[in-house]
């Protein structure tokens, strides 16, 4: 959970490698690996797989790779931040202490321009729903109601949500 693996596929004939951070929990039982990737309008290879994904298609898989990961033993307090497509590191981090039972203190805090902007939305309400030690927070930066924060990041906001943050591991 955290880390990356390099996708390669080829296109017009040339290899093309990127690197994407798996999704899901560490412990997912299918052995499959769920990515995300946005197609970035200048992302050859995003653009490539959003065109082109579909059961059967042929791509190279790195292992995981990377030193962003949870430490051993658990942390007695966590700390989640991200912000945009960067949700999916962290996102795997979450779902896999959620599988691991992990029933600590635990605030998810998550940065997007607007509502809309919010991958794995209904997921995470009803992570927050089924989990007493699990906060879900969501910051908007360029909407100004809705959301429990607006603006960017700062301590302000670690203050209002996370007042132990001194104490946790962050990530």
């Amino acid at each position: 959970a955290g880390q990356f693996v390099q996708v390669g596929v080829v296109i017009d004939g040339v290899r093309h490698t990127r690197c994407y951070s798996p999704a899901c929990s560490q412990y997912r039982k299918d052995g499959r690996i769920e990515l995300t990737i946005k197609a970035h309008p200048e992302g050859l290879v995003s653009q490539y797989l959003h065109k082109n994904a579909h059961v059967g298609l042929v791509v190279s898989l790195s292992q995981a790779d990377g030193t962003f990961e949870l430490p051993r033993p658990r942390p007695a307090k966590t700390l989640l931040i991200s912000g945009g497509s960067g949700i999916t590191p962290v996102l795997s981090m979450l779902r896999s202490l959620l599988d691991e039972g992990y029933s600590s203190d635990l605030t998810f805090l998550h940065y997007a321009y607007t509502e809309k902007d919010v991958c794995y939305r209904r997921e995470l309400d009803a992570i927050a729903d089924g989990h007493d030690n699990v906060r879900i927070v969501l910051a908007y930066t360029q909407q100004e109601e809705g959301g429990d924060l607006h603006g960017f990041f700062g301590t302000e906001h670690l203050d209002a949500v996370a007042p132990w943050y001194a104490e946790a591991q962050t990530f």
